[in-house]
C-alpha cells in the first residue's frame, strides 16, 4: 500500500556525511562549486510505459487509472473535450469561469503517462484538483469506492458539455428485478441501474457460478414467503428472478472480497479459489438469451488486492488493447541495476541494463561480493531484491528454477560451494567492472550486455579493447586489427560499452564457437552517420536527431548519445565476421523507432537474428499483458499469471471486461498521441525537451570530475616522504568528464602548464601517479599515464583525486618507491643524545609499510647518530615499552602493526642495567592526554570559528596547571589581551558549555579526557566553596532572560533570592525560586528561604527559575481570585430594581480595580469590553483544608469587595477558570478546598448572585445560545441549571431548553460546542425499541427495551461550563445538523495548517530512516470517509 514510501536506498560508501547524496551533491554541484542539481526523473523502462508514484497510499488510485488509460473508449472520449468546454487552468481563479479542473488534470496525466519520458508520472496535480490537502494520500482506501466516487466526479465535471454521458455511455448497464404471478400470470418489473456488477466471492466456486446464481437461478416464493400480488390482491406463489437487461461496453465486475464474521465481530478477507474468464459469454444473463457479438466480452484488466482487510496493496494486470508497450518473455526483460550503492531518491544515477539472470548474478557478484566476488545465496537474493525491487522467486523461478539450481547448472560463470552454501563469479569475469553507466538513460556511459535485443545490427562498429582487458583475453583471442579503434582522428572519446556473454537459458547469444562465453571487452562507438538515434516520442516526424551533450572542454568534449542504437561488428576467434541482423523497431524500448536502413554491405547471416524477433512474433499471436505496479511496469505471461490471482491473500478485487467486437482499428495500434489535444502535445513537447536538457546538465555535471596537479618541482623529500615546498601559489586544478582518456588529460596538462613547466617532458614521457596527503607526507600510489586508451572513471579517478607530475625516476634527486605496498607510516622517534641516555631528542618521520625491521633498525641508527651494534630500538605498546628483538628483522613494519602515530624510542645499550629512557617513555606516553583547545579570548570576526589548537597535558595535573600550559601555549602563539582573568569549561553535545571548572580539581575529576574540548574565555573561575548557578526568569511558563551568577554554596535560599533579583531586574517581594527538572522544566519550590543551597541539593551547573508570587507557608496555598459578570438567565430573571443594582455593584468594583492598577487613567470607556468583562480582585491565601465557607469569606476581605456587603455566602458562586473560561462550579460549603481539588495552580472566578443558591450534585450549569436565522452568528449566552436528578436524556434537556427560550420542543435542534476543536456535536433524541419475540434479547425487568443514553456520559459528557447550541428549525428546516460559526472556521483552518505541518514534519522523520519496519501485527487504523469535491457546473 504504501509503495516504496519507506524502501531502503541499499548501501552507500564514502563518509557518513556523503551517504544519500549523488556525485554531483558530493561535489557541490560541480567541483568547487556550492550548488546542487537534482536528479532528473529516470526515463521510460524498456517495455516502454510509464508507472505512476505512490505518493503515500495511492496504489487503490494508481491501479485504478491506468486502467482507464488503457480502456481505449474511455481515454479517447476524454482527450475529445477541448478547451472550449472544459476551460483553461489559467482562468481557474478568474470571477465567474467554470474552469473544470477534474477531466483537465486526467488529460494531462493521461498525456504524461503516454508521452513524457519518465518512468513514472505523479498525481499530485490531480488529487489536488479532488479537493485533497491534508492526509488524504496516507489513507488506505477501497479501490471499488473509489471507482463509484470517481465516476461520480467526472460525471459532475462534464455537465453540460459534449462528454457528459461519458460515463453512462461506456459503464452504465441495467439489470431488472422480476416477480411472476403464479396464478394470474401478472409481472412485476423493477429497474436497476449499475457502474459495476457486484459478485459475492463466499460460497462460490468462480464467476460463471456466482452469475448464475443471480441471473439464472429462480428463487419460489411460497408458504410463509409468499408474494402480494395487487391484481389477485392477496397472498400468492410466485418466481422471483433477476436478469441484465442492458449491458454496457466496458463491463466491470466488482468481487466482494470482504466480509464480516458475527462470532468474533470483524472483517476478514476471502482468499479461497474463485476462478475467472478471460472471455465470456454474457448471453446466458441476459433477458435474450440468444448469444450475439454484443454479449462476448474478453478481460483486459485485473486489479488485484494482496493484503488483508486493515492494510494491504493494490496492483493491477491490464492487457495493452492499442500496442503502447512494447511486450518482451518476463524471464528476458531488461533489468536495470545501479552500478553503485543507490544513494538517496534524488541522486539515483548509473545504471546497468541487463537482459539475463546469468548477467544480473555476475553484476551484483561483482558488485556487492567483495575482493573475491563471493556472497552466501540468501546474501545474494537479498542484493537482488534490493537492488531491483523483484525477488527471484516472482522473476524467473517458474521458468529457471532455484538460484542455487541455476548457479549449479552455469559452472563457466559460477563457482558453488555446497560447504559454505555461497557463490563466486568464475576467475575470468571477476576482472570486469560491474558495469559503466547506460547512456540510454542521459546519465553516463552505457552499460549492456551482448543479449540485448536493441543492440543487435547488422551494421556493427569495430571493437576496441584497451589495455586493461588485453590481459584477459584467451590466447587462441585476436586483437582487434589497427582499424578499429573507436576514436580515429577526433579527440572526442566514444560512448562505452561492456558486452558480456552469457548461457542460452539466459537468453544471450553465444558469439565464440562452441566455448564458454569469453569475457567482456570493452568497445567503442562514436556519432557517425550509420548509427540510428531514437526520436521524440512525441515528435511524428521520421527526421534523426542525435544528440550531444559536452562537458565544456572545447574540442574534448564528451558526446552524449542517449538515444543513439549502437551498432558493431565483431570477428570470431576463426577470423570470420558474423554478421548481425539489425534490431526491429520493437526491440528499442519506449516508443516506436525509424526503421535502419539495411547495410548492403554487410551480408547477415540467416541464424544471427534479432533476439527480439521471436519473443515479438510471439506476442502478435497473443495478448501483451502488463503489471502496473505503481511507479513499476513489467511484462507478465498471463496465461500463469491470471490463474495465480484465483486464490490467496494475493488475489483478483476487480475485472475489468471489454465487448469483443470493438475492434480497434490498424490506426490506433502503436499509436499514443491519437485524438490527443493540440495544446497537450505541444505541452509534452515541451516537457520532453525540458528534460532532455535537465538530463543532458545532469550528465555533464555528474561526470565533471575536478583533479588536483602537484609538480614534482614544488616538492622536496625530506623525513622519508615528500613535501611542499614553501613556494607561492596553489596547485593547479583540472575540470574534465571521467569519460575521456589518459590521452585527453595529458593534453590538457601539456596546454594548461606549458612547455616550459613540463621541463623537458613529452607527452610520452610525461608520467601521472595518483597521490595522497598522509600523515607523515605526500605519498605516490598507481601510475595511471602508462596507456593513453584508458578511461579516467575506469582508473576510478573521482572528484578531488590528486595527481602528481613527474618524469618517473626521481623527486628532488631521489628515487621514489609507489604503490600501496609502500605507504608511510608516521612513526615518533625519541632517541639518546648522550651515552647515559639522560639527554635526548625528538623527531618525525616517515617510514614504509614494506620496510623491514631490520631496515628500519639501520635508519633509526642513522637518524639517532647511535652505532648499530650499540642500539636499542624499543616501541610503545599499550602504555608499556616492548623492545624490538632482532629476531624480528624479518618482518616488515606492517607486519608488526606499526600504526600512524606509533613511538619508537632508540638509546644506547647498556650493560646491567634495564632501559630507563624506554620505560619512563612508555610511562609518559601513557598518562599524557590530548585535548582540543577553544581560544574565546581572540578577537575573531563576526560569523567566524574560534581558534582552536592541541594541547598534551598529563592526565593527573589539576585544572589549574592546564590553565597555565594553555596560558603558555596561547602566548607563545602570539594570542593578545591574556593578562585578565580567564576561566575553562568543557564544550559537549554540540557547543553547549558546562559551568566554569573549579581549578583546585584534577582534570579526571571534572570530566576531562582525551578528545574532550576545553574552552578558555575571559572570567574569574569559581573558587572551592563557590558554585555556578544558572537562571531565568519565568513569566507564564516561558523562559526568558537567562542568566548566570557565581553564589558561595553555603548562601541561603533568601540571599539567592535576592541577588538573582537584582541581576534580573525585578523589584518586589513578590518571587520565588524554583527548582528544575533534567530537561529544564519547573520542579519543586526552595519554600525555606533560610536553607543553604547546599542542604537544598543545588548543584554546580544548576538551573533556578525566578517565578513571580510569593509562597505560601507549608499546607497553604495561594489562589488568584477573579471578578466575573453575574451570570445572565435571559427570561427568566426578567428586568428589575435588584438586577440593576447586581449590574451597578460588578461595574463598580471594576472601576475599582481599574483604578488600582492604572491610577492615571481614570476614564476607562475606551477599553475593549471584552477584556473589561473580568478582572483580578487579589490573592488569598489559607488551608487547604479550609471549606468553601471559609474561602468566601476571605474573598470577601479583599480591598475591592469590602465596600459590598453581601447577605451571605450564598450569594456569591465561585468556579474554576479553565483554559481561560468558567468551568466547574464549587458546590458543598462545607466542603474541603482539598475534597475540591482546588490546588495553588488553580484560579477561582467569583460571581455576585442574584439569588442566594444551593446547587446539588446532580444540576449542571450550561451557556444557551439561540442561533439568529439565516446568518452564522449567536445572539447573547444565556445561563441555564439543568437538574438531572430525573433524568440526564436529550429529551429532558430539548424540553427544559424549549421552556426557557418559549419555543415548541419538536421545532428546535440542540448541538454542544466543542471548543478545542471548533466543531458542534448535534445532541439526538435516542429512539427506545422494544423488541420481542423468541431469541430476541429480553433485559431482567426491563421488557426488552433498550436503555435512554445519559448526555452526563460518553459521547455528550455535559459538565458545568458547556455551551449548547440552539437552532429553530422554523427558520431553517434543510441543514439541521449545521451550527458553525465563522470563527469556527477560522479556527479549523487554523487546526488543518497546525495538522499539515506536523504530517509534514512526521513525513520528513520518515523520509530520514533508513529502514521503515512494522513489527509484530500491522496495527489496524481507523477507516477514513473518500470523497472528491467538485464544483457545481449546472
Amino acid at each position: 500500500m504504501f509503495g516504496n514510501l519507506f524502501d531502503d536506498s541499499g548501501e552507500s560508501g564514502g563518509t557518513a556525511a556523503d551517504k544519500g547524496k549523488s556525485p554531483v551533491e558530493k561535489s557541490g554541484g560541480r567541483p568547487g562549486g556550492t550548488s546542487s542539481l537534482p536528479c532528473p526523473p529516470a526515463p521510460r523502462s524498456s517495455c516502454g510505459l510509464s508507472g505512476i508514484d505512490n505518493r503515500g497510499a495511492t496504489c487503490y488510485m494508481n491501479a485504478l487509472l491506468q486502467t482507464l488509460l488503457l480502456t481505449p473508449e474511455f481515454r479517447e472520449s476524454l482527450f475529445a473535450l477541448g478547451p472550449s468546454e472544459l476551460g483553461v487552468l489559467t482562468d481557474q481563479n478568474e470571477p465567474g469561469a467554470k474552469v473544470r479542473v477534474i477531466p483537465i488534470q486526467l488529460q494531462r496525466l493521461f498525456g504524461r503517462l503516454l508521452l513524457l519520458d519518465q518512468q513514472s508520472a505523479s498525481t499530485e496535480e490531480l488529487t489536488n484538483s479532488f479537493g485533497w490537502q491534508n492526509s488524504e494520500e496516507f489513507q488506505q482506501h477501497d479501490v471499488q469506492e473509489l471507482n463509484r466516487i470517481l465516476f461520480s466526479a467526472v460525471e459532475d465535471s462534464l455537465i453540460g458539455t459534449s462528454g457528459q454521458n461519458l460515463i453512462s455511455r461506456l459503464y452504465h448497464g441495467i439489470s431488472v428485478n422480476k416477480i411472476a404471478c403464479e396464478e394470474c400470470g401478472r409481472v412485476s418489473e423493477r429497474e436497476e441501474d449499475f457502474l459495476d456488477l457486484t459478485l459475492a466471492v463466499a460460497h462460490y466456486s468462480g464467476m460463471e457460478d456466482s452469475l448464475k446464481t443471480c441471473y439464472v437461478d429462480v428463487e419460489r416464493m411460497e408458504g410463509r414467503n409468499q408474494y402480494h400480488c395487487s391484481s389477485c390482491n392477496k397472498l400468492v406463489d410466485a418466481v422471483k428472478s433477476a436478469k441484465l437487461r442492458l449491458l454496457p461496453p466496458i463491463l466491470t465486475v466488482s468481487l466482494l472480497r470482504f466480509s464480516f464474521d458475527y462470532q468474533r465481530c470483524e472483517r476478514y478477507k476471502e482468499i479461497g479459489k474463485y476462478t475467472f474468464l478471460k472471455e465470456i459469454d454474457m448471453s446466458p444473463y441476459t433477458e435474450k438469451t440468444e448469444p450475439s457479438e454484443d454479449t462476448v466480452y474478453e478481460l483486459f484488466s485485473v486489479l488485484i488486492h494482496s493484503g488483508s482487510t486493515h492494510g494491504g496493496h493494490y496492483h493491477a494486470y491490464i492487457k495493452d488493447i492499442d500496442g503502447l508497450g512494447t511486450w518482451t518473455t518476463p524471464e528476458k526483460e531488461i533489468i536495470r541495476l545501479p552500478s553503485r550503492p543507490l544513494p538517496s531518491s534524488e541522486g539515483k544515477v548509473d545504471l546497468i541494463e541487463l537482459s539475463s539472470p546469468g548477467e544480473l548474478l555476475a553484476a551484483i557478484l561483482r558488485k556487492r561480493g567483495g575482493l573475491g566476488c563471493t556472497m552466501p545465496i540468501d546474501k545474494l537474493c537479498q542484493a537482488l531484491s534490493e537492488e531491483t525491487g523483484v525477488s527471484w522467486n516472482k522473476r524467473f523461478k517458474k521458468k529457471i528454477g532455484t538460484v542455487t539450481k541455476f548457479v549449479k547448472a552455469h559452472e563457466e560463470m559460477f563457482t558453488y560451494d555446497p560447504r559454505t552454501n555461497s557463490v563466486s563469479v568464475t576467475q575470468s569475469l571477476q576482472s570486469l567492472p560491474v558495469a559503466m553507466a547506460i547512456g540510454e538513460l542521459s546519465l553516463s556511459d552505457r552499460t549492456v550486455s551482448k543479449s540485448e535485443p536493441c543492440l543487435t545490427s547488422s551494421k556493427r562498429a569495430d571493437v576496441d579493447e584497451t589495455s586493461s582487458m588485453e590481459s584477459s583475453l584467451q590466447p587462441s583471442e585476436s586483437p582487434p586489427t589497427q582499424g578499429t579503434h573507436g576514436r580515429g582522428d577526433s579527440d572526442i572519446p566514444a560512448t562505452t560499452e561492456v558486452v558480456e556473454g552469457d548461457t542460452h537459458s539466459g537468453g544471450t547469444v553465444d558469439i565464440s564457437s562452441d566455448k564458454a562465453p569469453s569475457p567482456s571487452a570493452y568497445k567503442t562507438s562514436q556519432n557517425q552517420p550509420g548509427v540510428e538515434t531514437q526520436r521524440d516520442p512525441v515528435k511524428e516526424t521520421h527526421e534523426s536527431s542525435p544528440k550531444g551533450s559536452g562537458t565544456g572542454q572545447g574540442d574534448g568534449v564528451m558526446q552524449n548519445n542517449h538515444h543513439q542504437v549502437l551498432q558493431e561488428a565483431e570477428t570470431d576467434t576463426r577470423g570470420s565476421s558474423i554478421g548481425l541482423t539489425e534490431a526491429c523497431g520493437d526491440c528499442k524500448p519506449g516508443f516506436p523507432q525509424k526503421k535502419v536502413e539495411n547495410d548492403r554491405s554487410a551480408d547477415p547471416a540467416p541464424h544471427a537474428s534479432c533476439h527480439c524477433q521471436n519473443d515479438q512474433c510471439k506476442a502478435q499471436d497473443k495478448d501483451c499483458w502488463f503489471d502496473f505496479n505503481d511507479s513499476r511496469v513489467f511484462s507478465i505471461d498471463e496465461s500463469s499469471e491470471l490463474t495465480r490471482q484465483f486464490a490467496g491473500r494475493e488475489s483478483a478485487y476487480m475485472l475489468f471486461y471489454r465487448r469483443k467486437s470493438m475492434a480497434r482499428s490498424k490506426k490506433a495500434e502503436a499509436d499514443p498521441c491519437r485524438d490527443m489535444p493540440e495544446w497537450l502535445v505541444k505541452e509534452l513537447t515541451e516537457a520532453n525537451e525540458q528534460l532532455a536538457k535537465q538530463r543532458e546538465e545532469y550528465d555533464r555535471l555528474t561526470n565533471a570530475i575536478g583533479l588536483t596537479l602537484l609538480e614534482s618541482e614544488h616538492y622536496e623529500y625530506k623525513s622519508g616522504t615528500l613535501h611542499r615546498k614553501p613556494v607561492d601559489g596553489e596547485p593547479v586544478t583540472l575540470t574534465l568528464d571521467r569519460r575521456r582518456s589518459v590521452a585527453d588529460l595529458k593534453m590538457e596538462i601539456i596546454e594548461i602548464l606549458g612547455d616550459a613547466a613540463l621541463n623537458g617532458m613529452s607527452a610520452k614521457s610525461l608520467h601521472l601517479h595518483t597521490a595522497q596527503e598522509l600523515p607523515a607526507g605526500l605519498h605516490l600510489y598507481d601510475c595511471i599515464s602508462e596507456s593513453d586508451s584508458a578511461i579516467l572513471q575506469d582508473l576510478e579517478l573521482t572528484d578531488g583525486s590528486i595527481l602528481f607530475l613527474w618524469d618517473g625516476n626521481k623527486v628532488d634527486g631521489m628515487p621514489m618507491k609507489t604503490g600501496a605496498a609502500c605507504v608511510p607510516v608516521l612513526i615518533h622517534l625519541t632517541y639518546a643524545v648522550t651515552r647515559d641516555n639522560r639527554e635526548t631528542g625528538e623527531t618525525s618521520r616517515g617510514f614504509a609499510r614494506d620496510l623491514t625491521l631490520g631496515e628500519l633498525r639501520a635508519q633509526v641508527s642513522v637518524q639517532s647518530e647511535i652505532p648499530l651494534g650499540l642500539l636499542r630500538m624499543s616501541r610503545v605498546v599499550s602504555e608499556e615499552a616492548v623492545v624490538v628483538r632482532e629476531e624480528d628483522d624479518g618482518k616488515t613494519v606492517e607486519e608488526m602493526g606499526m600504526r600512524d602515530g606509533d613511538k619508537i624510542i632508540a638509546e644506547y645499550k647498556r650493560k646491567g642495567k634495564a632501559s630507563s629512557l624506554a620505560a619512563n617513555e612508555a610511562l609518559r606516553h601513557s598518562r599524557l592526554v590530548c585535548l582540543t583547545v577553544e581560544n574565546r579570548c581572540a578577537a575573531v570576526a563576526q560569523a567566524t570559528d574560534w581558534p582552536l589548537m592541541q594541547v598534551e597535558i598529563d592526565k593527573d595535573v589539576t585544572v589549574s596547571e592546564l590553565k597555565s600550559v594553555i596560558m603558555s601555549s596561547l602566548k607563545e602563539s602570539g594570542s593578545q589581551q591574556l593578562d585578565a582573568q580567564r576561566r575553562l569549561r568543557v564544550n559537549v553535545y554540540g557547543g553547549v558549555l558546562q559551568p566554569p571548572l573549579h581549578e583546585n580539581l584534577k582534570i579526571a575529576e571534572v570530566g576531562i579526557k582525551a578528545g574532550v574540548e576545553v574552552v578558555v574565555e575571559p572570567g574569574e573561575p569559581p573558587k572551592e566553596k563557590e558554585i555556578t548557578v544558572s537562571f531565568a526568569v519565568c513569566c507564564g511558563g516561558v523562559q526568558k532572560n537567562h542568566h548566570e551568577t557565581t553564589v558561595d554554596k553555603n548562601s541561603t535560599v533568601q540571599e539567592t533570592l535576592e541577588l538573582m533579583a537584582g541581576l534580573a531586574g525585578v523589584t518586589g517581594d513578590q518571587w520565588h525560586l524554583r527548582k528544575s527538572n533534567w530537561c529544564g522544566e519547573a520542579a519543586e519550590f526552595l519554600q525555606d528561604p533560610g536553607v543553604t543551597l547546599d542542604q537544598e541539593g543545588v548543584q554546580h551547573g544548576g538551573l533556578l527559575l525566578l517565578e513571580e508570587g510569593r509562597l505560601p507557608p507549608r499546607g497553604f496555598i495561594r489562589l488568584p481570585v477573579w471578578l466575573y459578570p453575574s451570570p445572565d438567565r435571559g427570561a427568566a430573571t426578567p428586568p428589575n430594581a435588584q438586577g440593576e443594582m447586581l449590574q451597578w455593584i460588578h461595574g463598580h468594583i471594576m472601576n475599582l480595580v481599574s483604578q488600582k492598577s492604572n491610577p492615571d487613567e481614570s476614564d476607562n470607556s475606551d477599553q475593549d469590553p471584552l477584556q473589561s468583562q473580568h478582572a483580578l480582585l487579589g490573592n488569598v491565601e489559607l488551608s487547604q483544608d479550609a471549606t468553601l465557607t471559609d474561602l468566601k469569606n476571605q474573598i470577601q476581605t479583599l480591598p475591592p469587595m469590602a465596600e459590598v456587603a453581601l447577605a451571605g455566602p450564598g450569594f456569591l458562586r465561585l468556579r474554576l477558570v479553565e483554559e481561560g473560561i468558567l468551568g466547574r462550579v464549587l458546590r458543598d460549603d462545607k466542603q474541603t478546598l482539598r475534597r475540591s481539588k482546588v490546588t495553588s495552580a488553580s484560579h477561582i472566578a467569583a460571581q455576585i448572585l442574584q439569588d442566594e443558591e444551593n446547587l446539588s450534585s446532580s444540576a449542571i450549569v450550561l451557556n444557551i445560545c439561540q442561533r439568529i436565522p439565516e446568518t452564522r452568528s449567536y445572539a447573547g449566552d444565556e445561563e441555564l441549571i439543568w437538574d438531572t436528578a430525573k433524568a440526564a436524556t436529550a429529551q429532558s434537556l430539548r424540553q427544559v431548553i424549549a421552556d426557557r427560550l418559549l419555543l415548541p420542543v419538536e421545532q428546535i435542534a440542540i448541538a454542544k460546542h466543542l471548543r478545542q476543536k471548533f466543531e458542534w456535536l448535534p445532541i439526538k433524541d435516542q429512539v427506545t425499541e422494544s423488541k420481542t419475540g423468541k431469541g430476541r434479547g429480553k433485559r431482567k425487568g426491563g421488557g426488552g427495551a433498550k436503555p435512554k443514553v445519559s448526555l452526563k456520559q460518553p459521547p455528550y459528557s455535559l459538565k458545568d461550563g458547556d455551551t449548547i447550541g440552539v437552532k429553530d428549525l422554523r427558520f431553517d428546516p434543510v441543514n439541521q445538523d449545521d451550527f458553525t460559526t465563522e470563527e469556527d472556521l477560522a479556527g479549523k483552518r487554523r487546526l488543518e495548517t497546525e495538522a499539515e505541518e506536523k504530517r509534514k514534519r512526521r513525513q520528513e522523520l520518515k523520509e530520514n530512516n533508513a529502514a521503515w519496519a512494522f513489527e509484530g501485527r500491522r496495527p489496524k487504523k481507523p477507516e477514513v470517509g473518500l470523497t472528491i469535491r467538485v464544483a457545481d457546473f449546472r
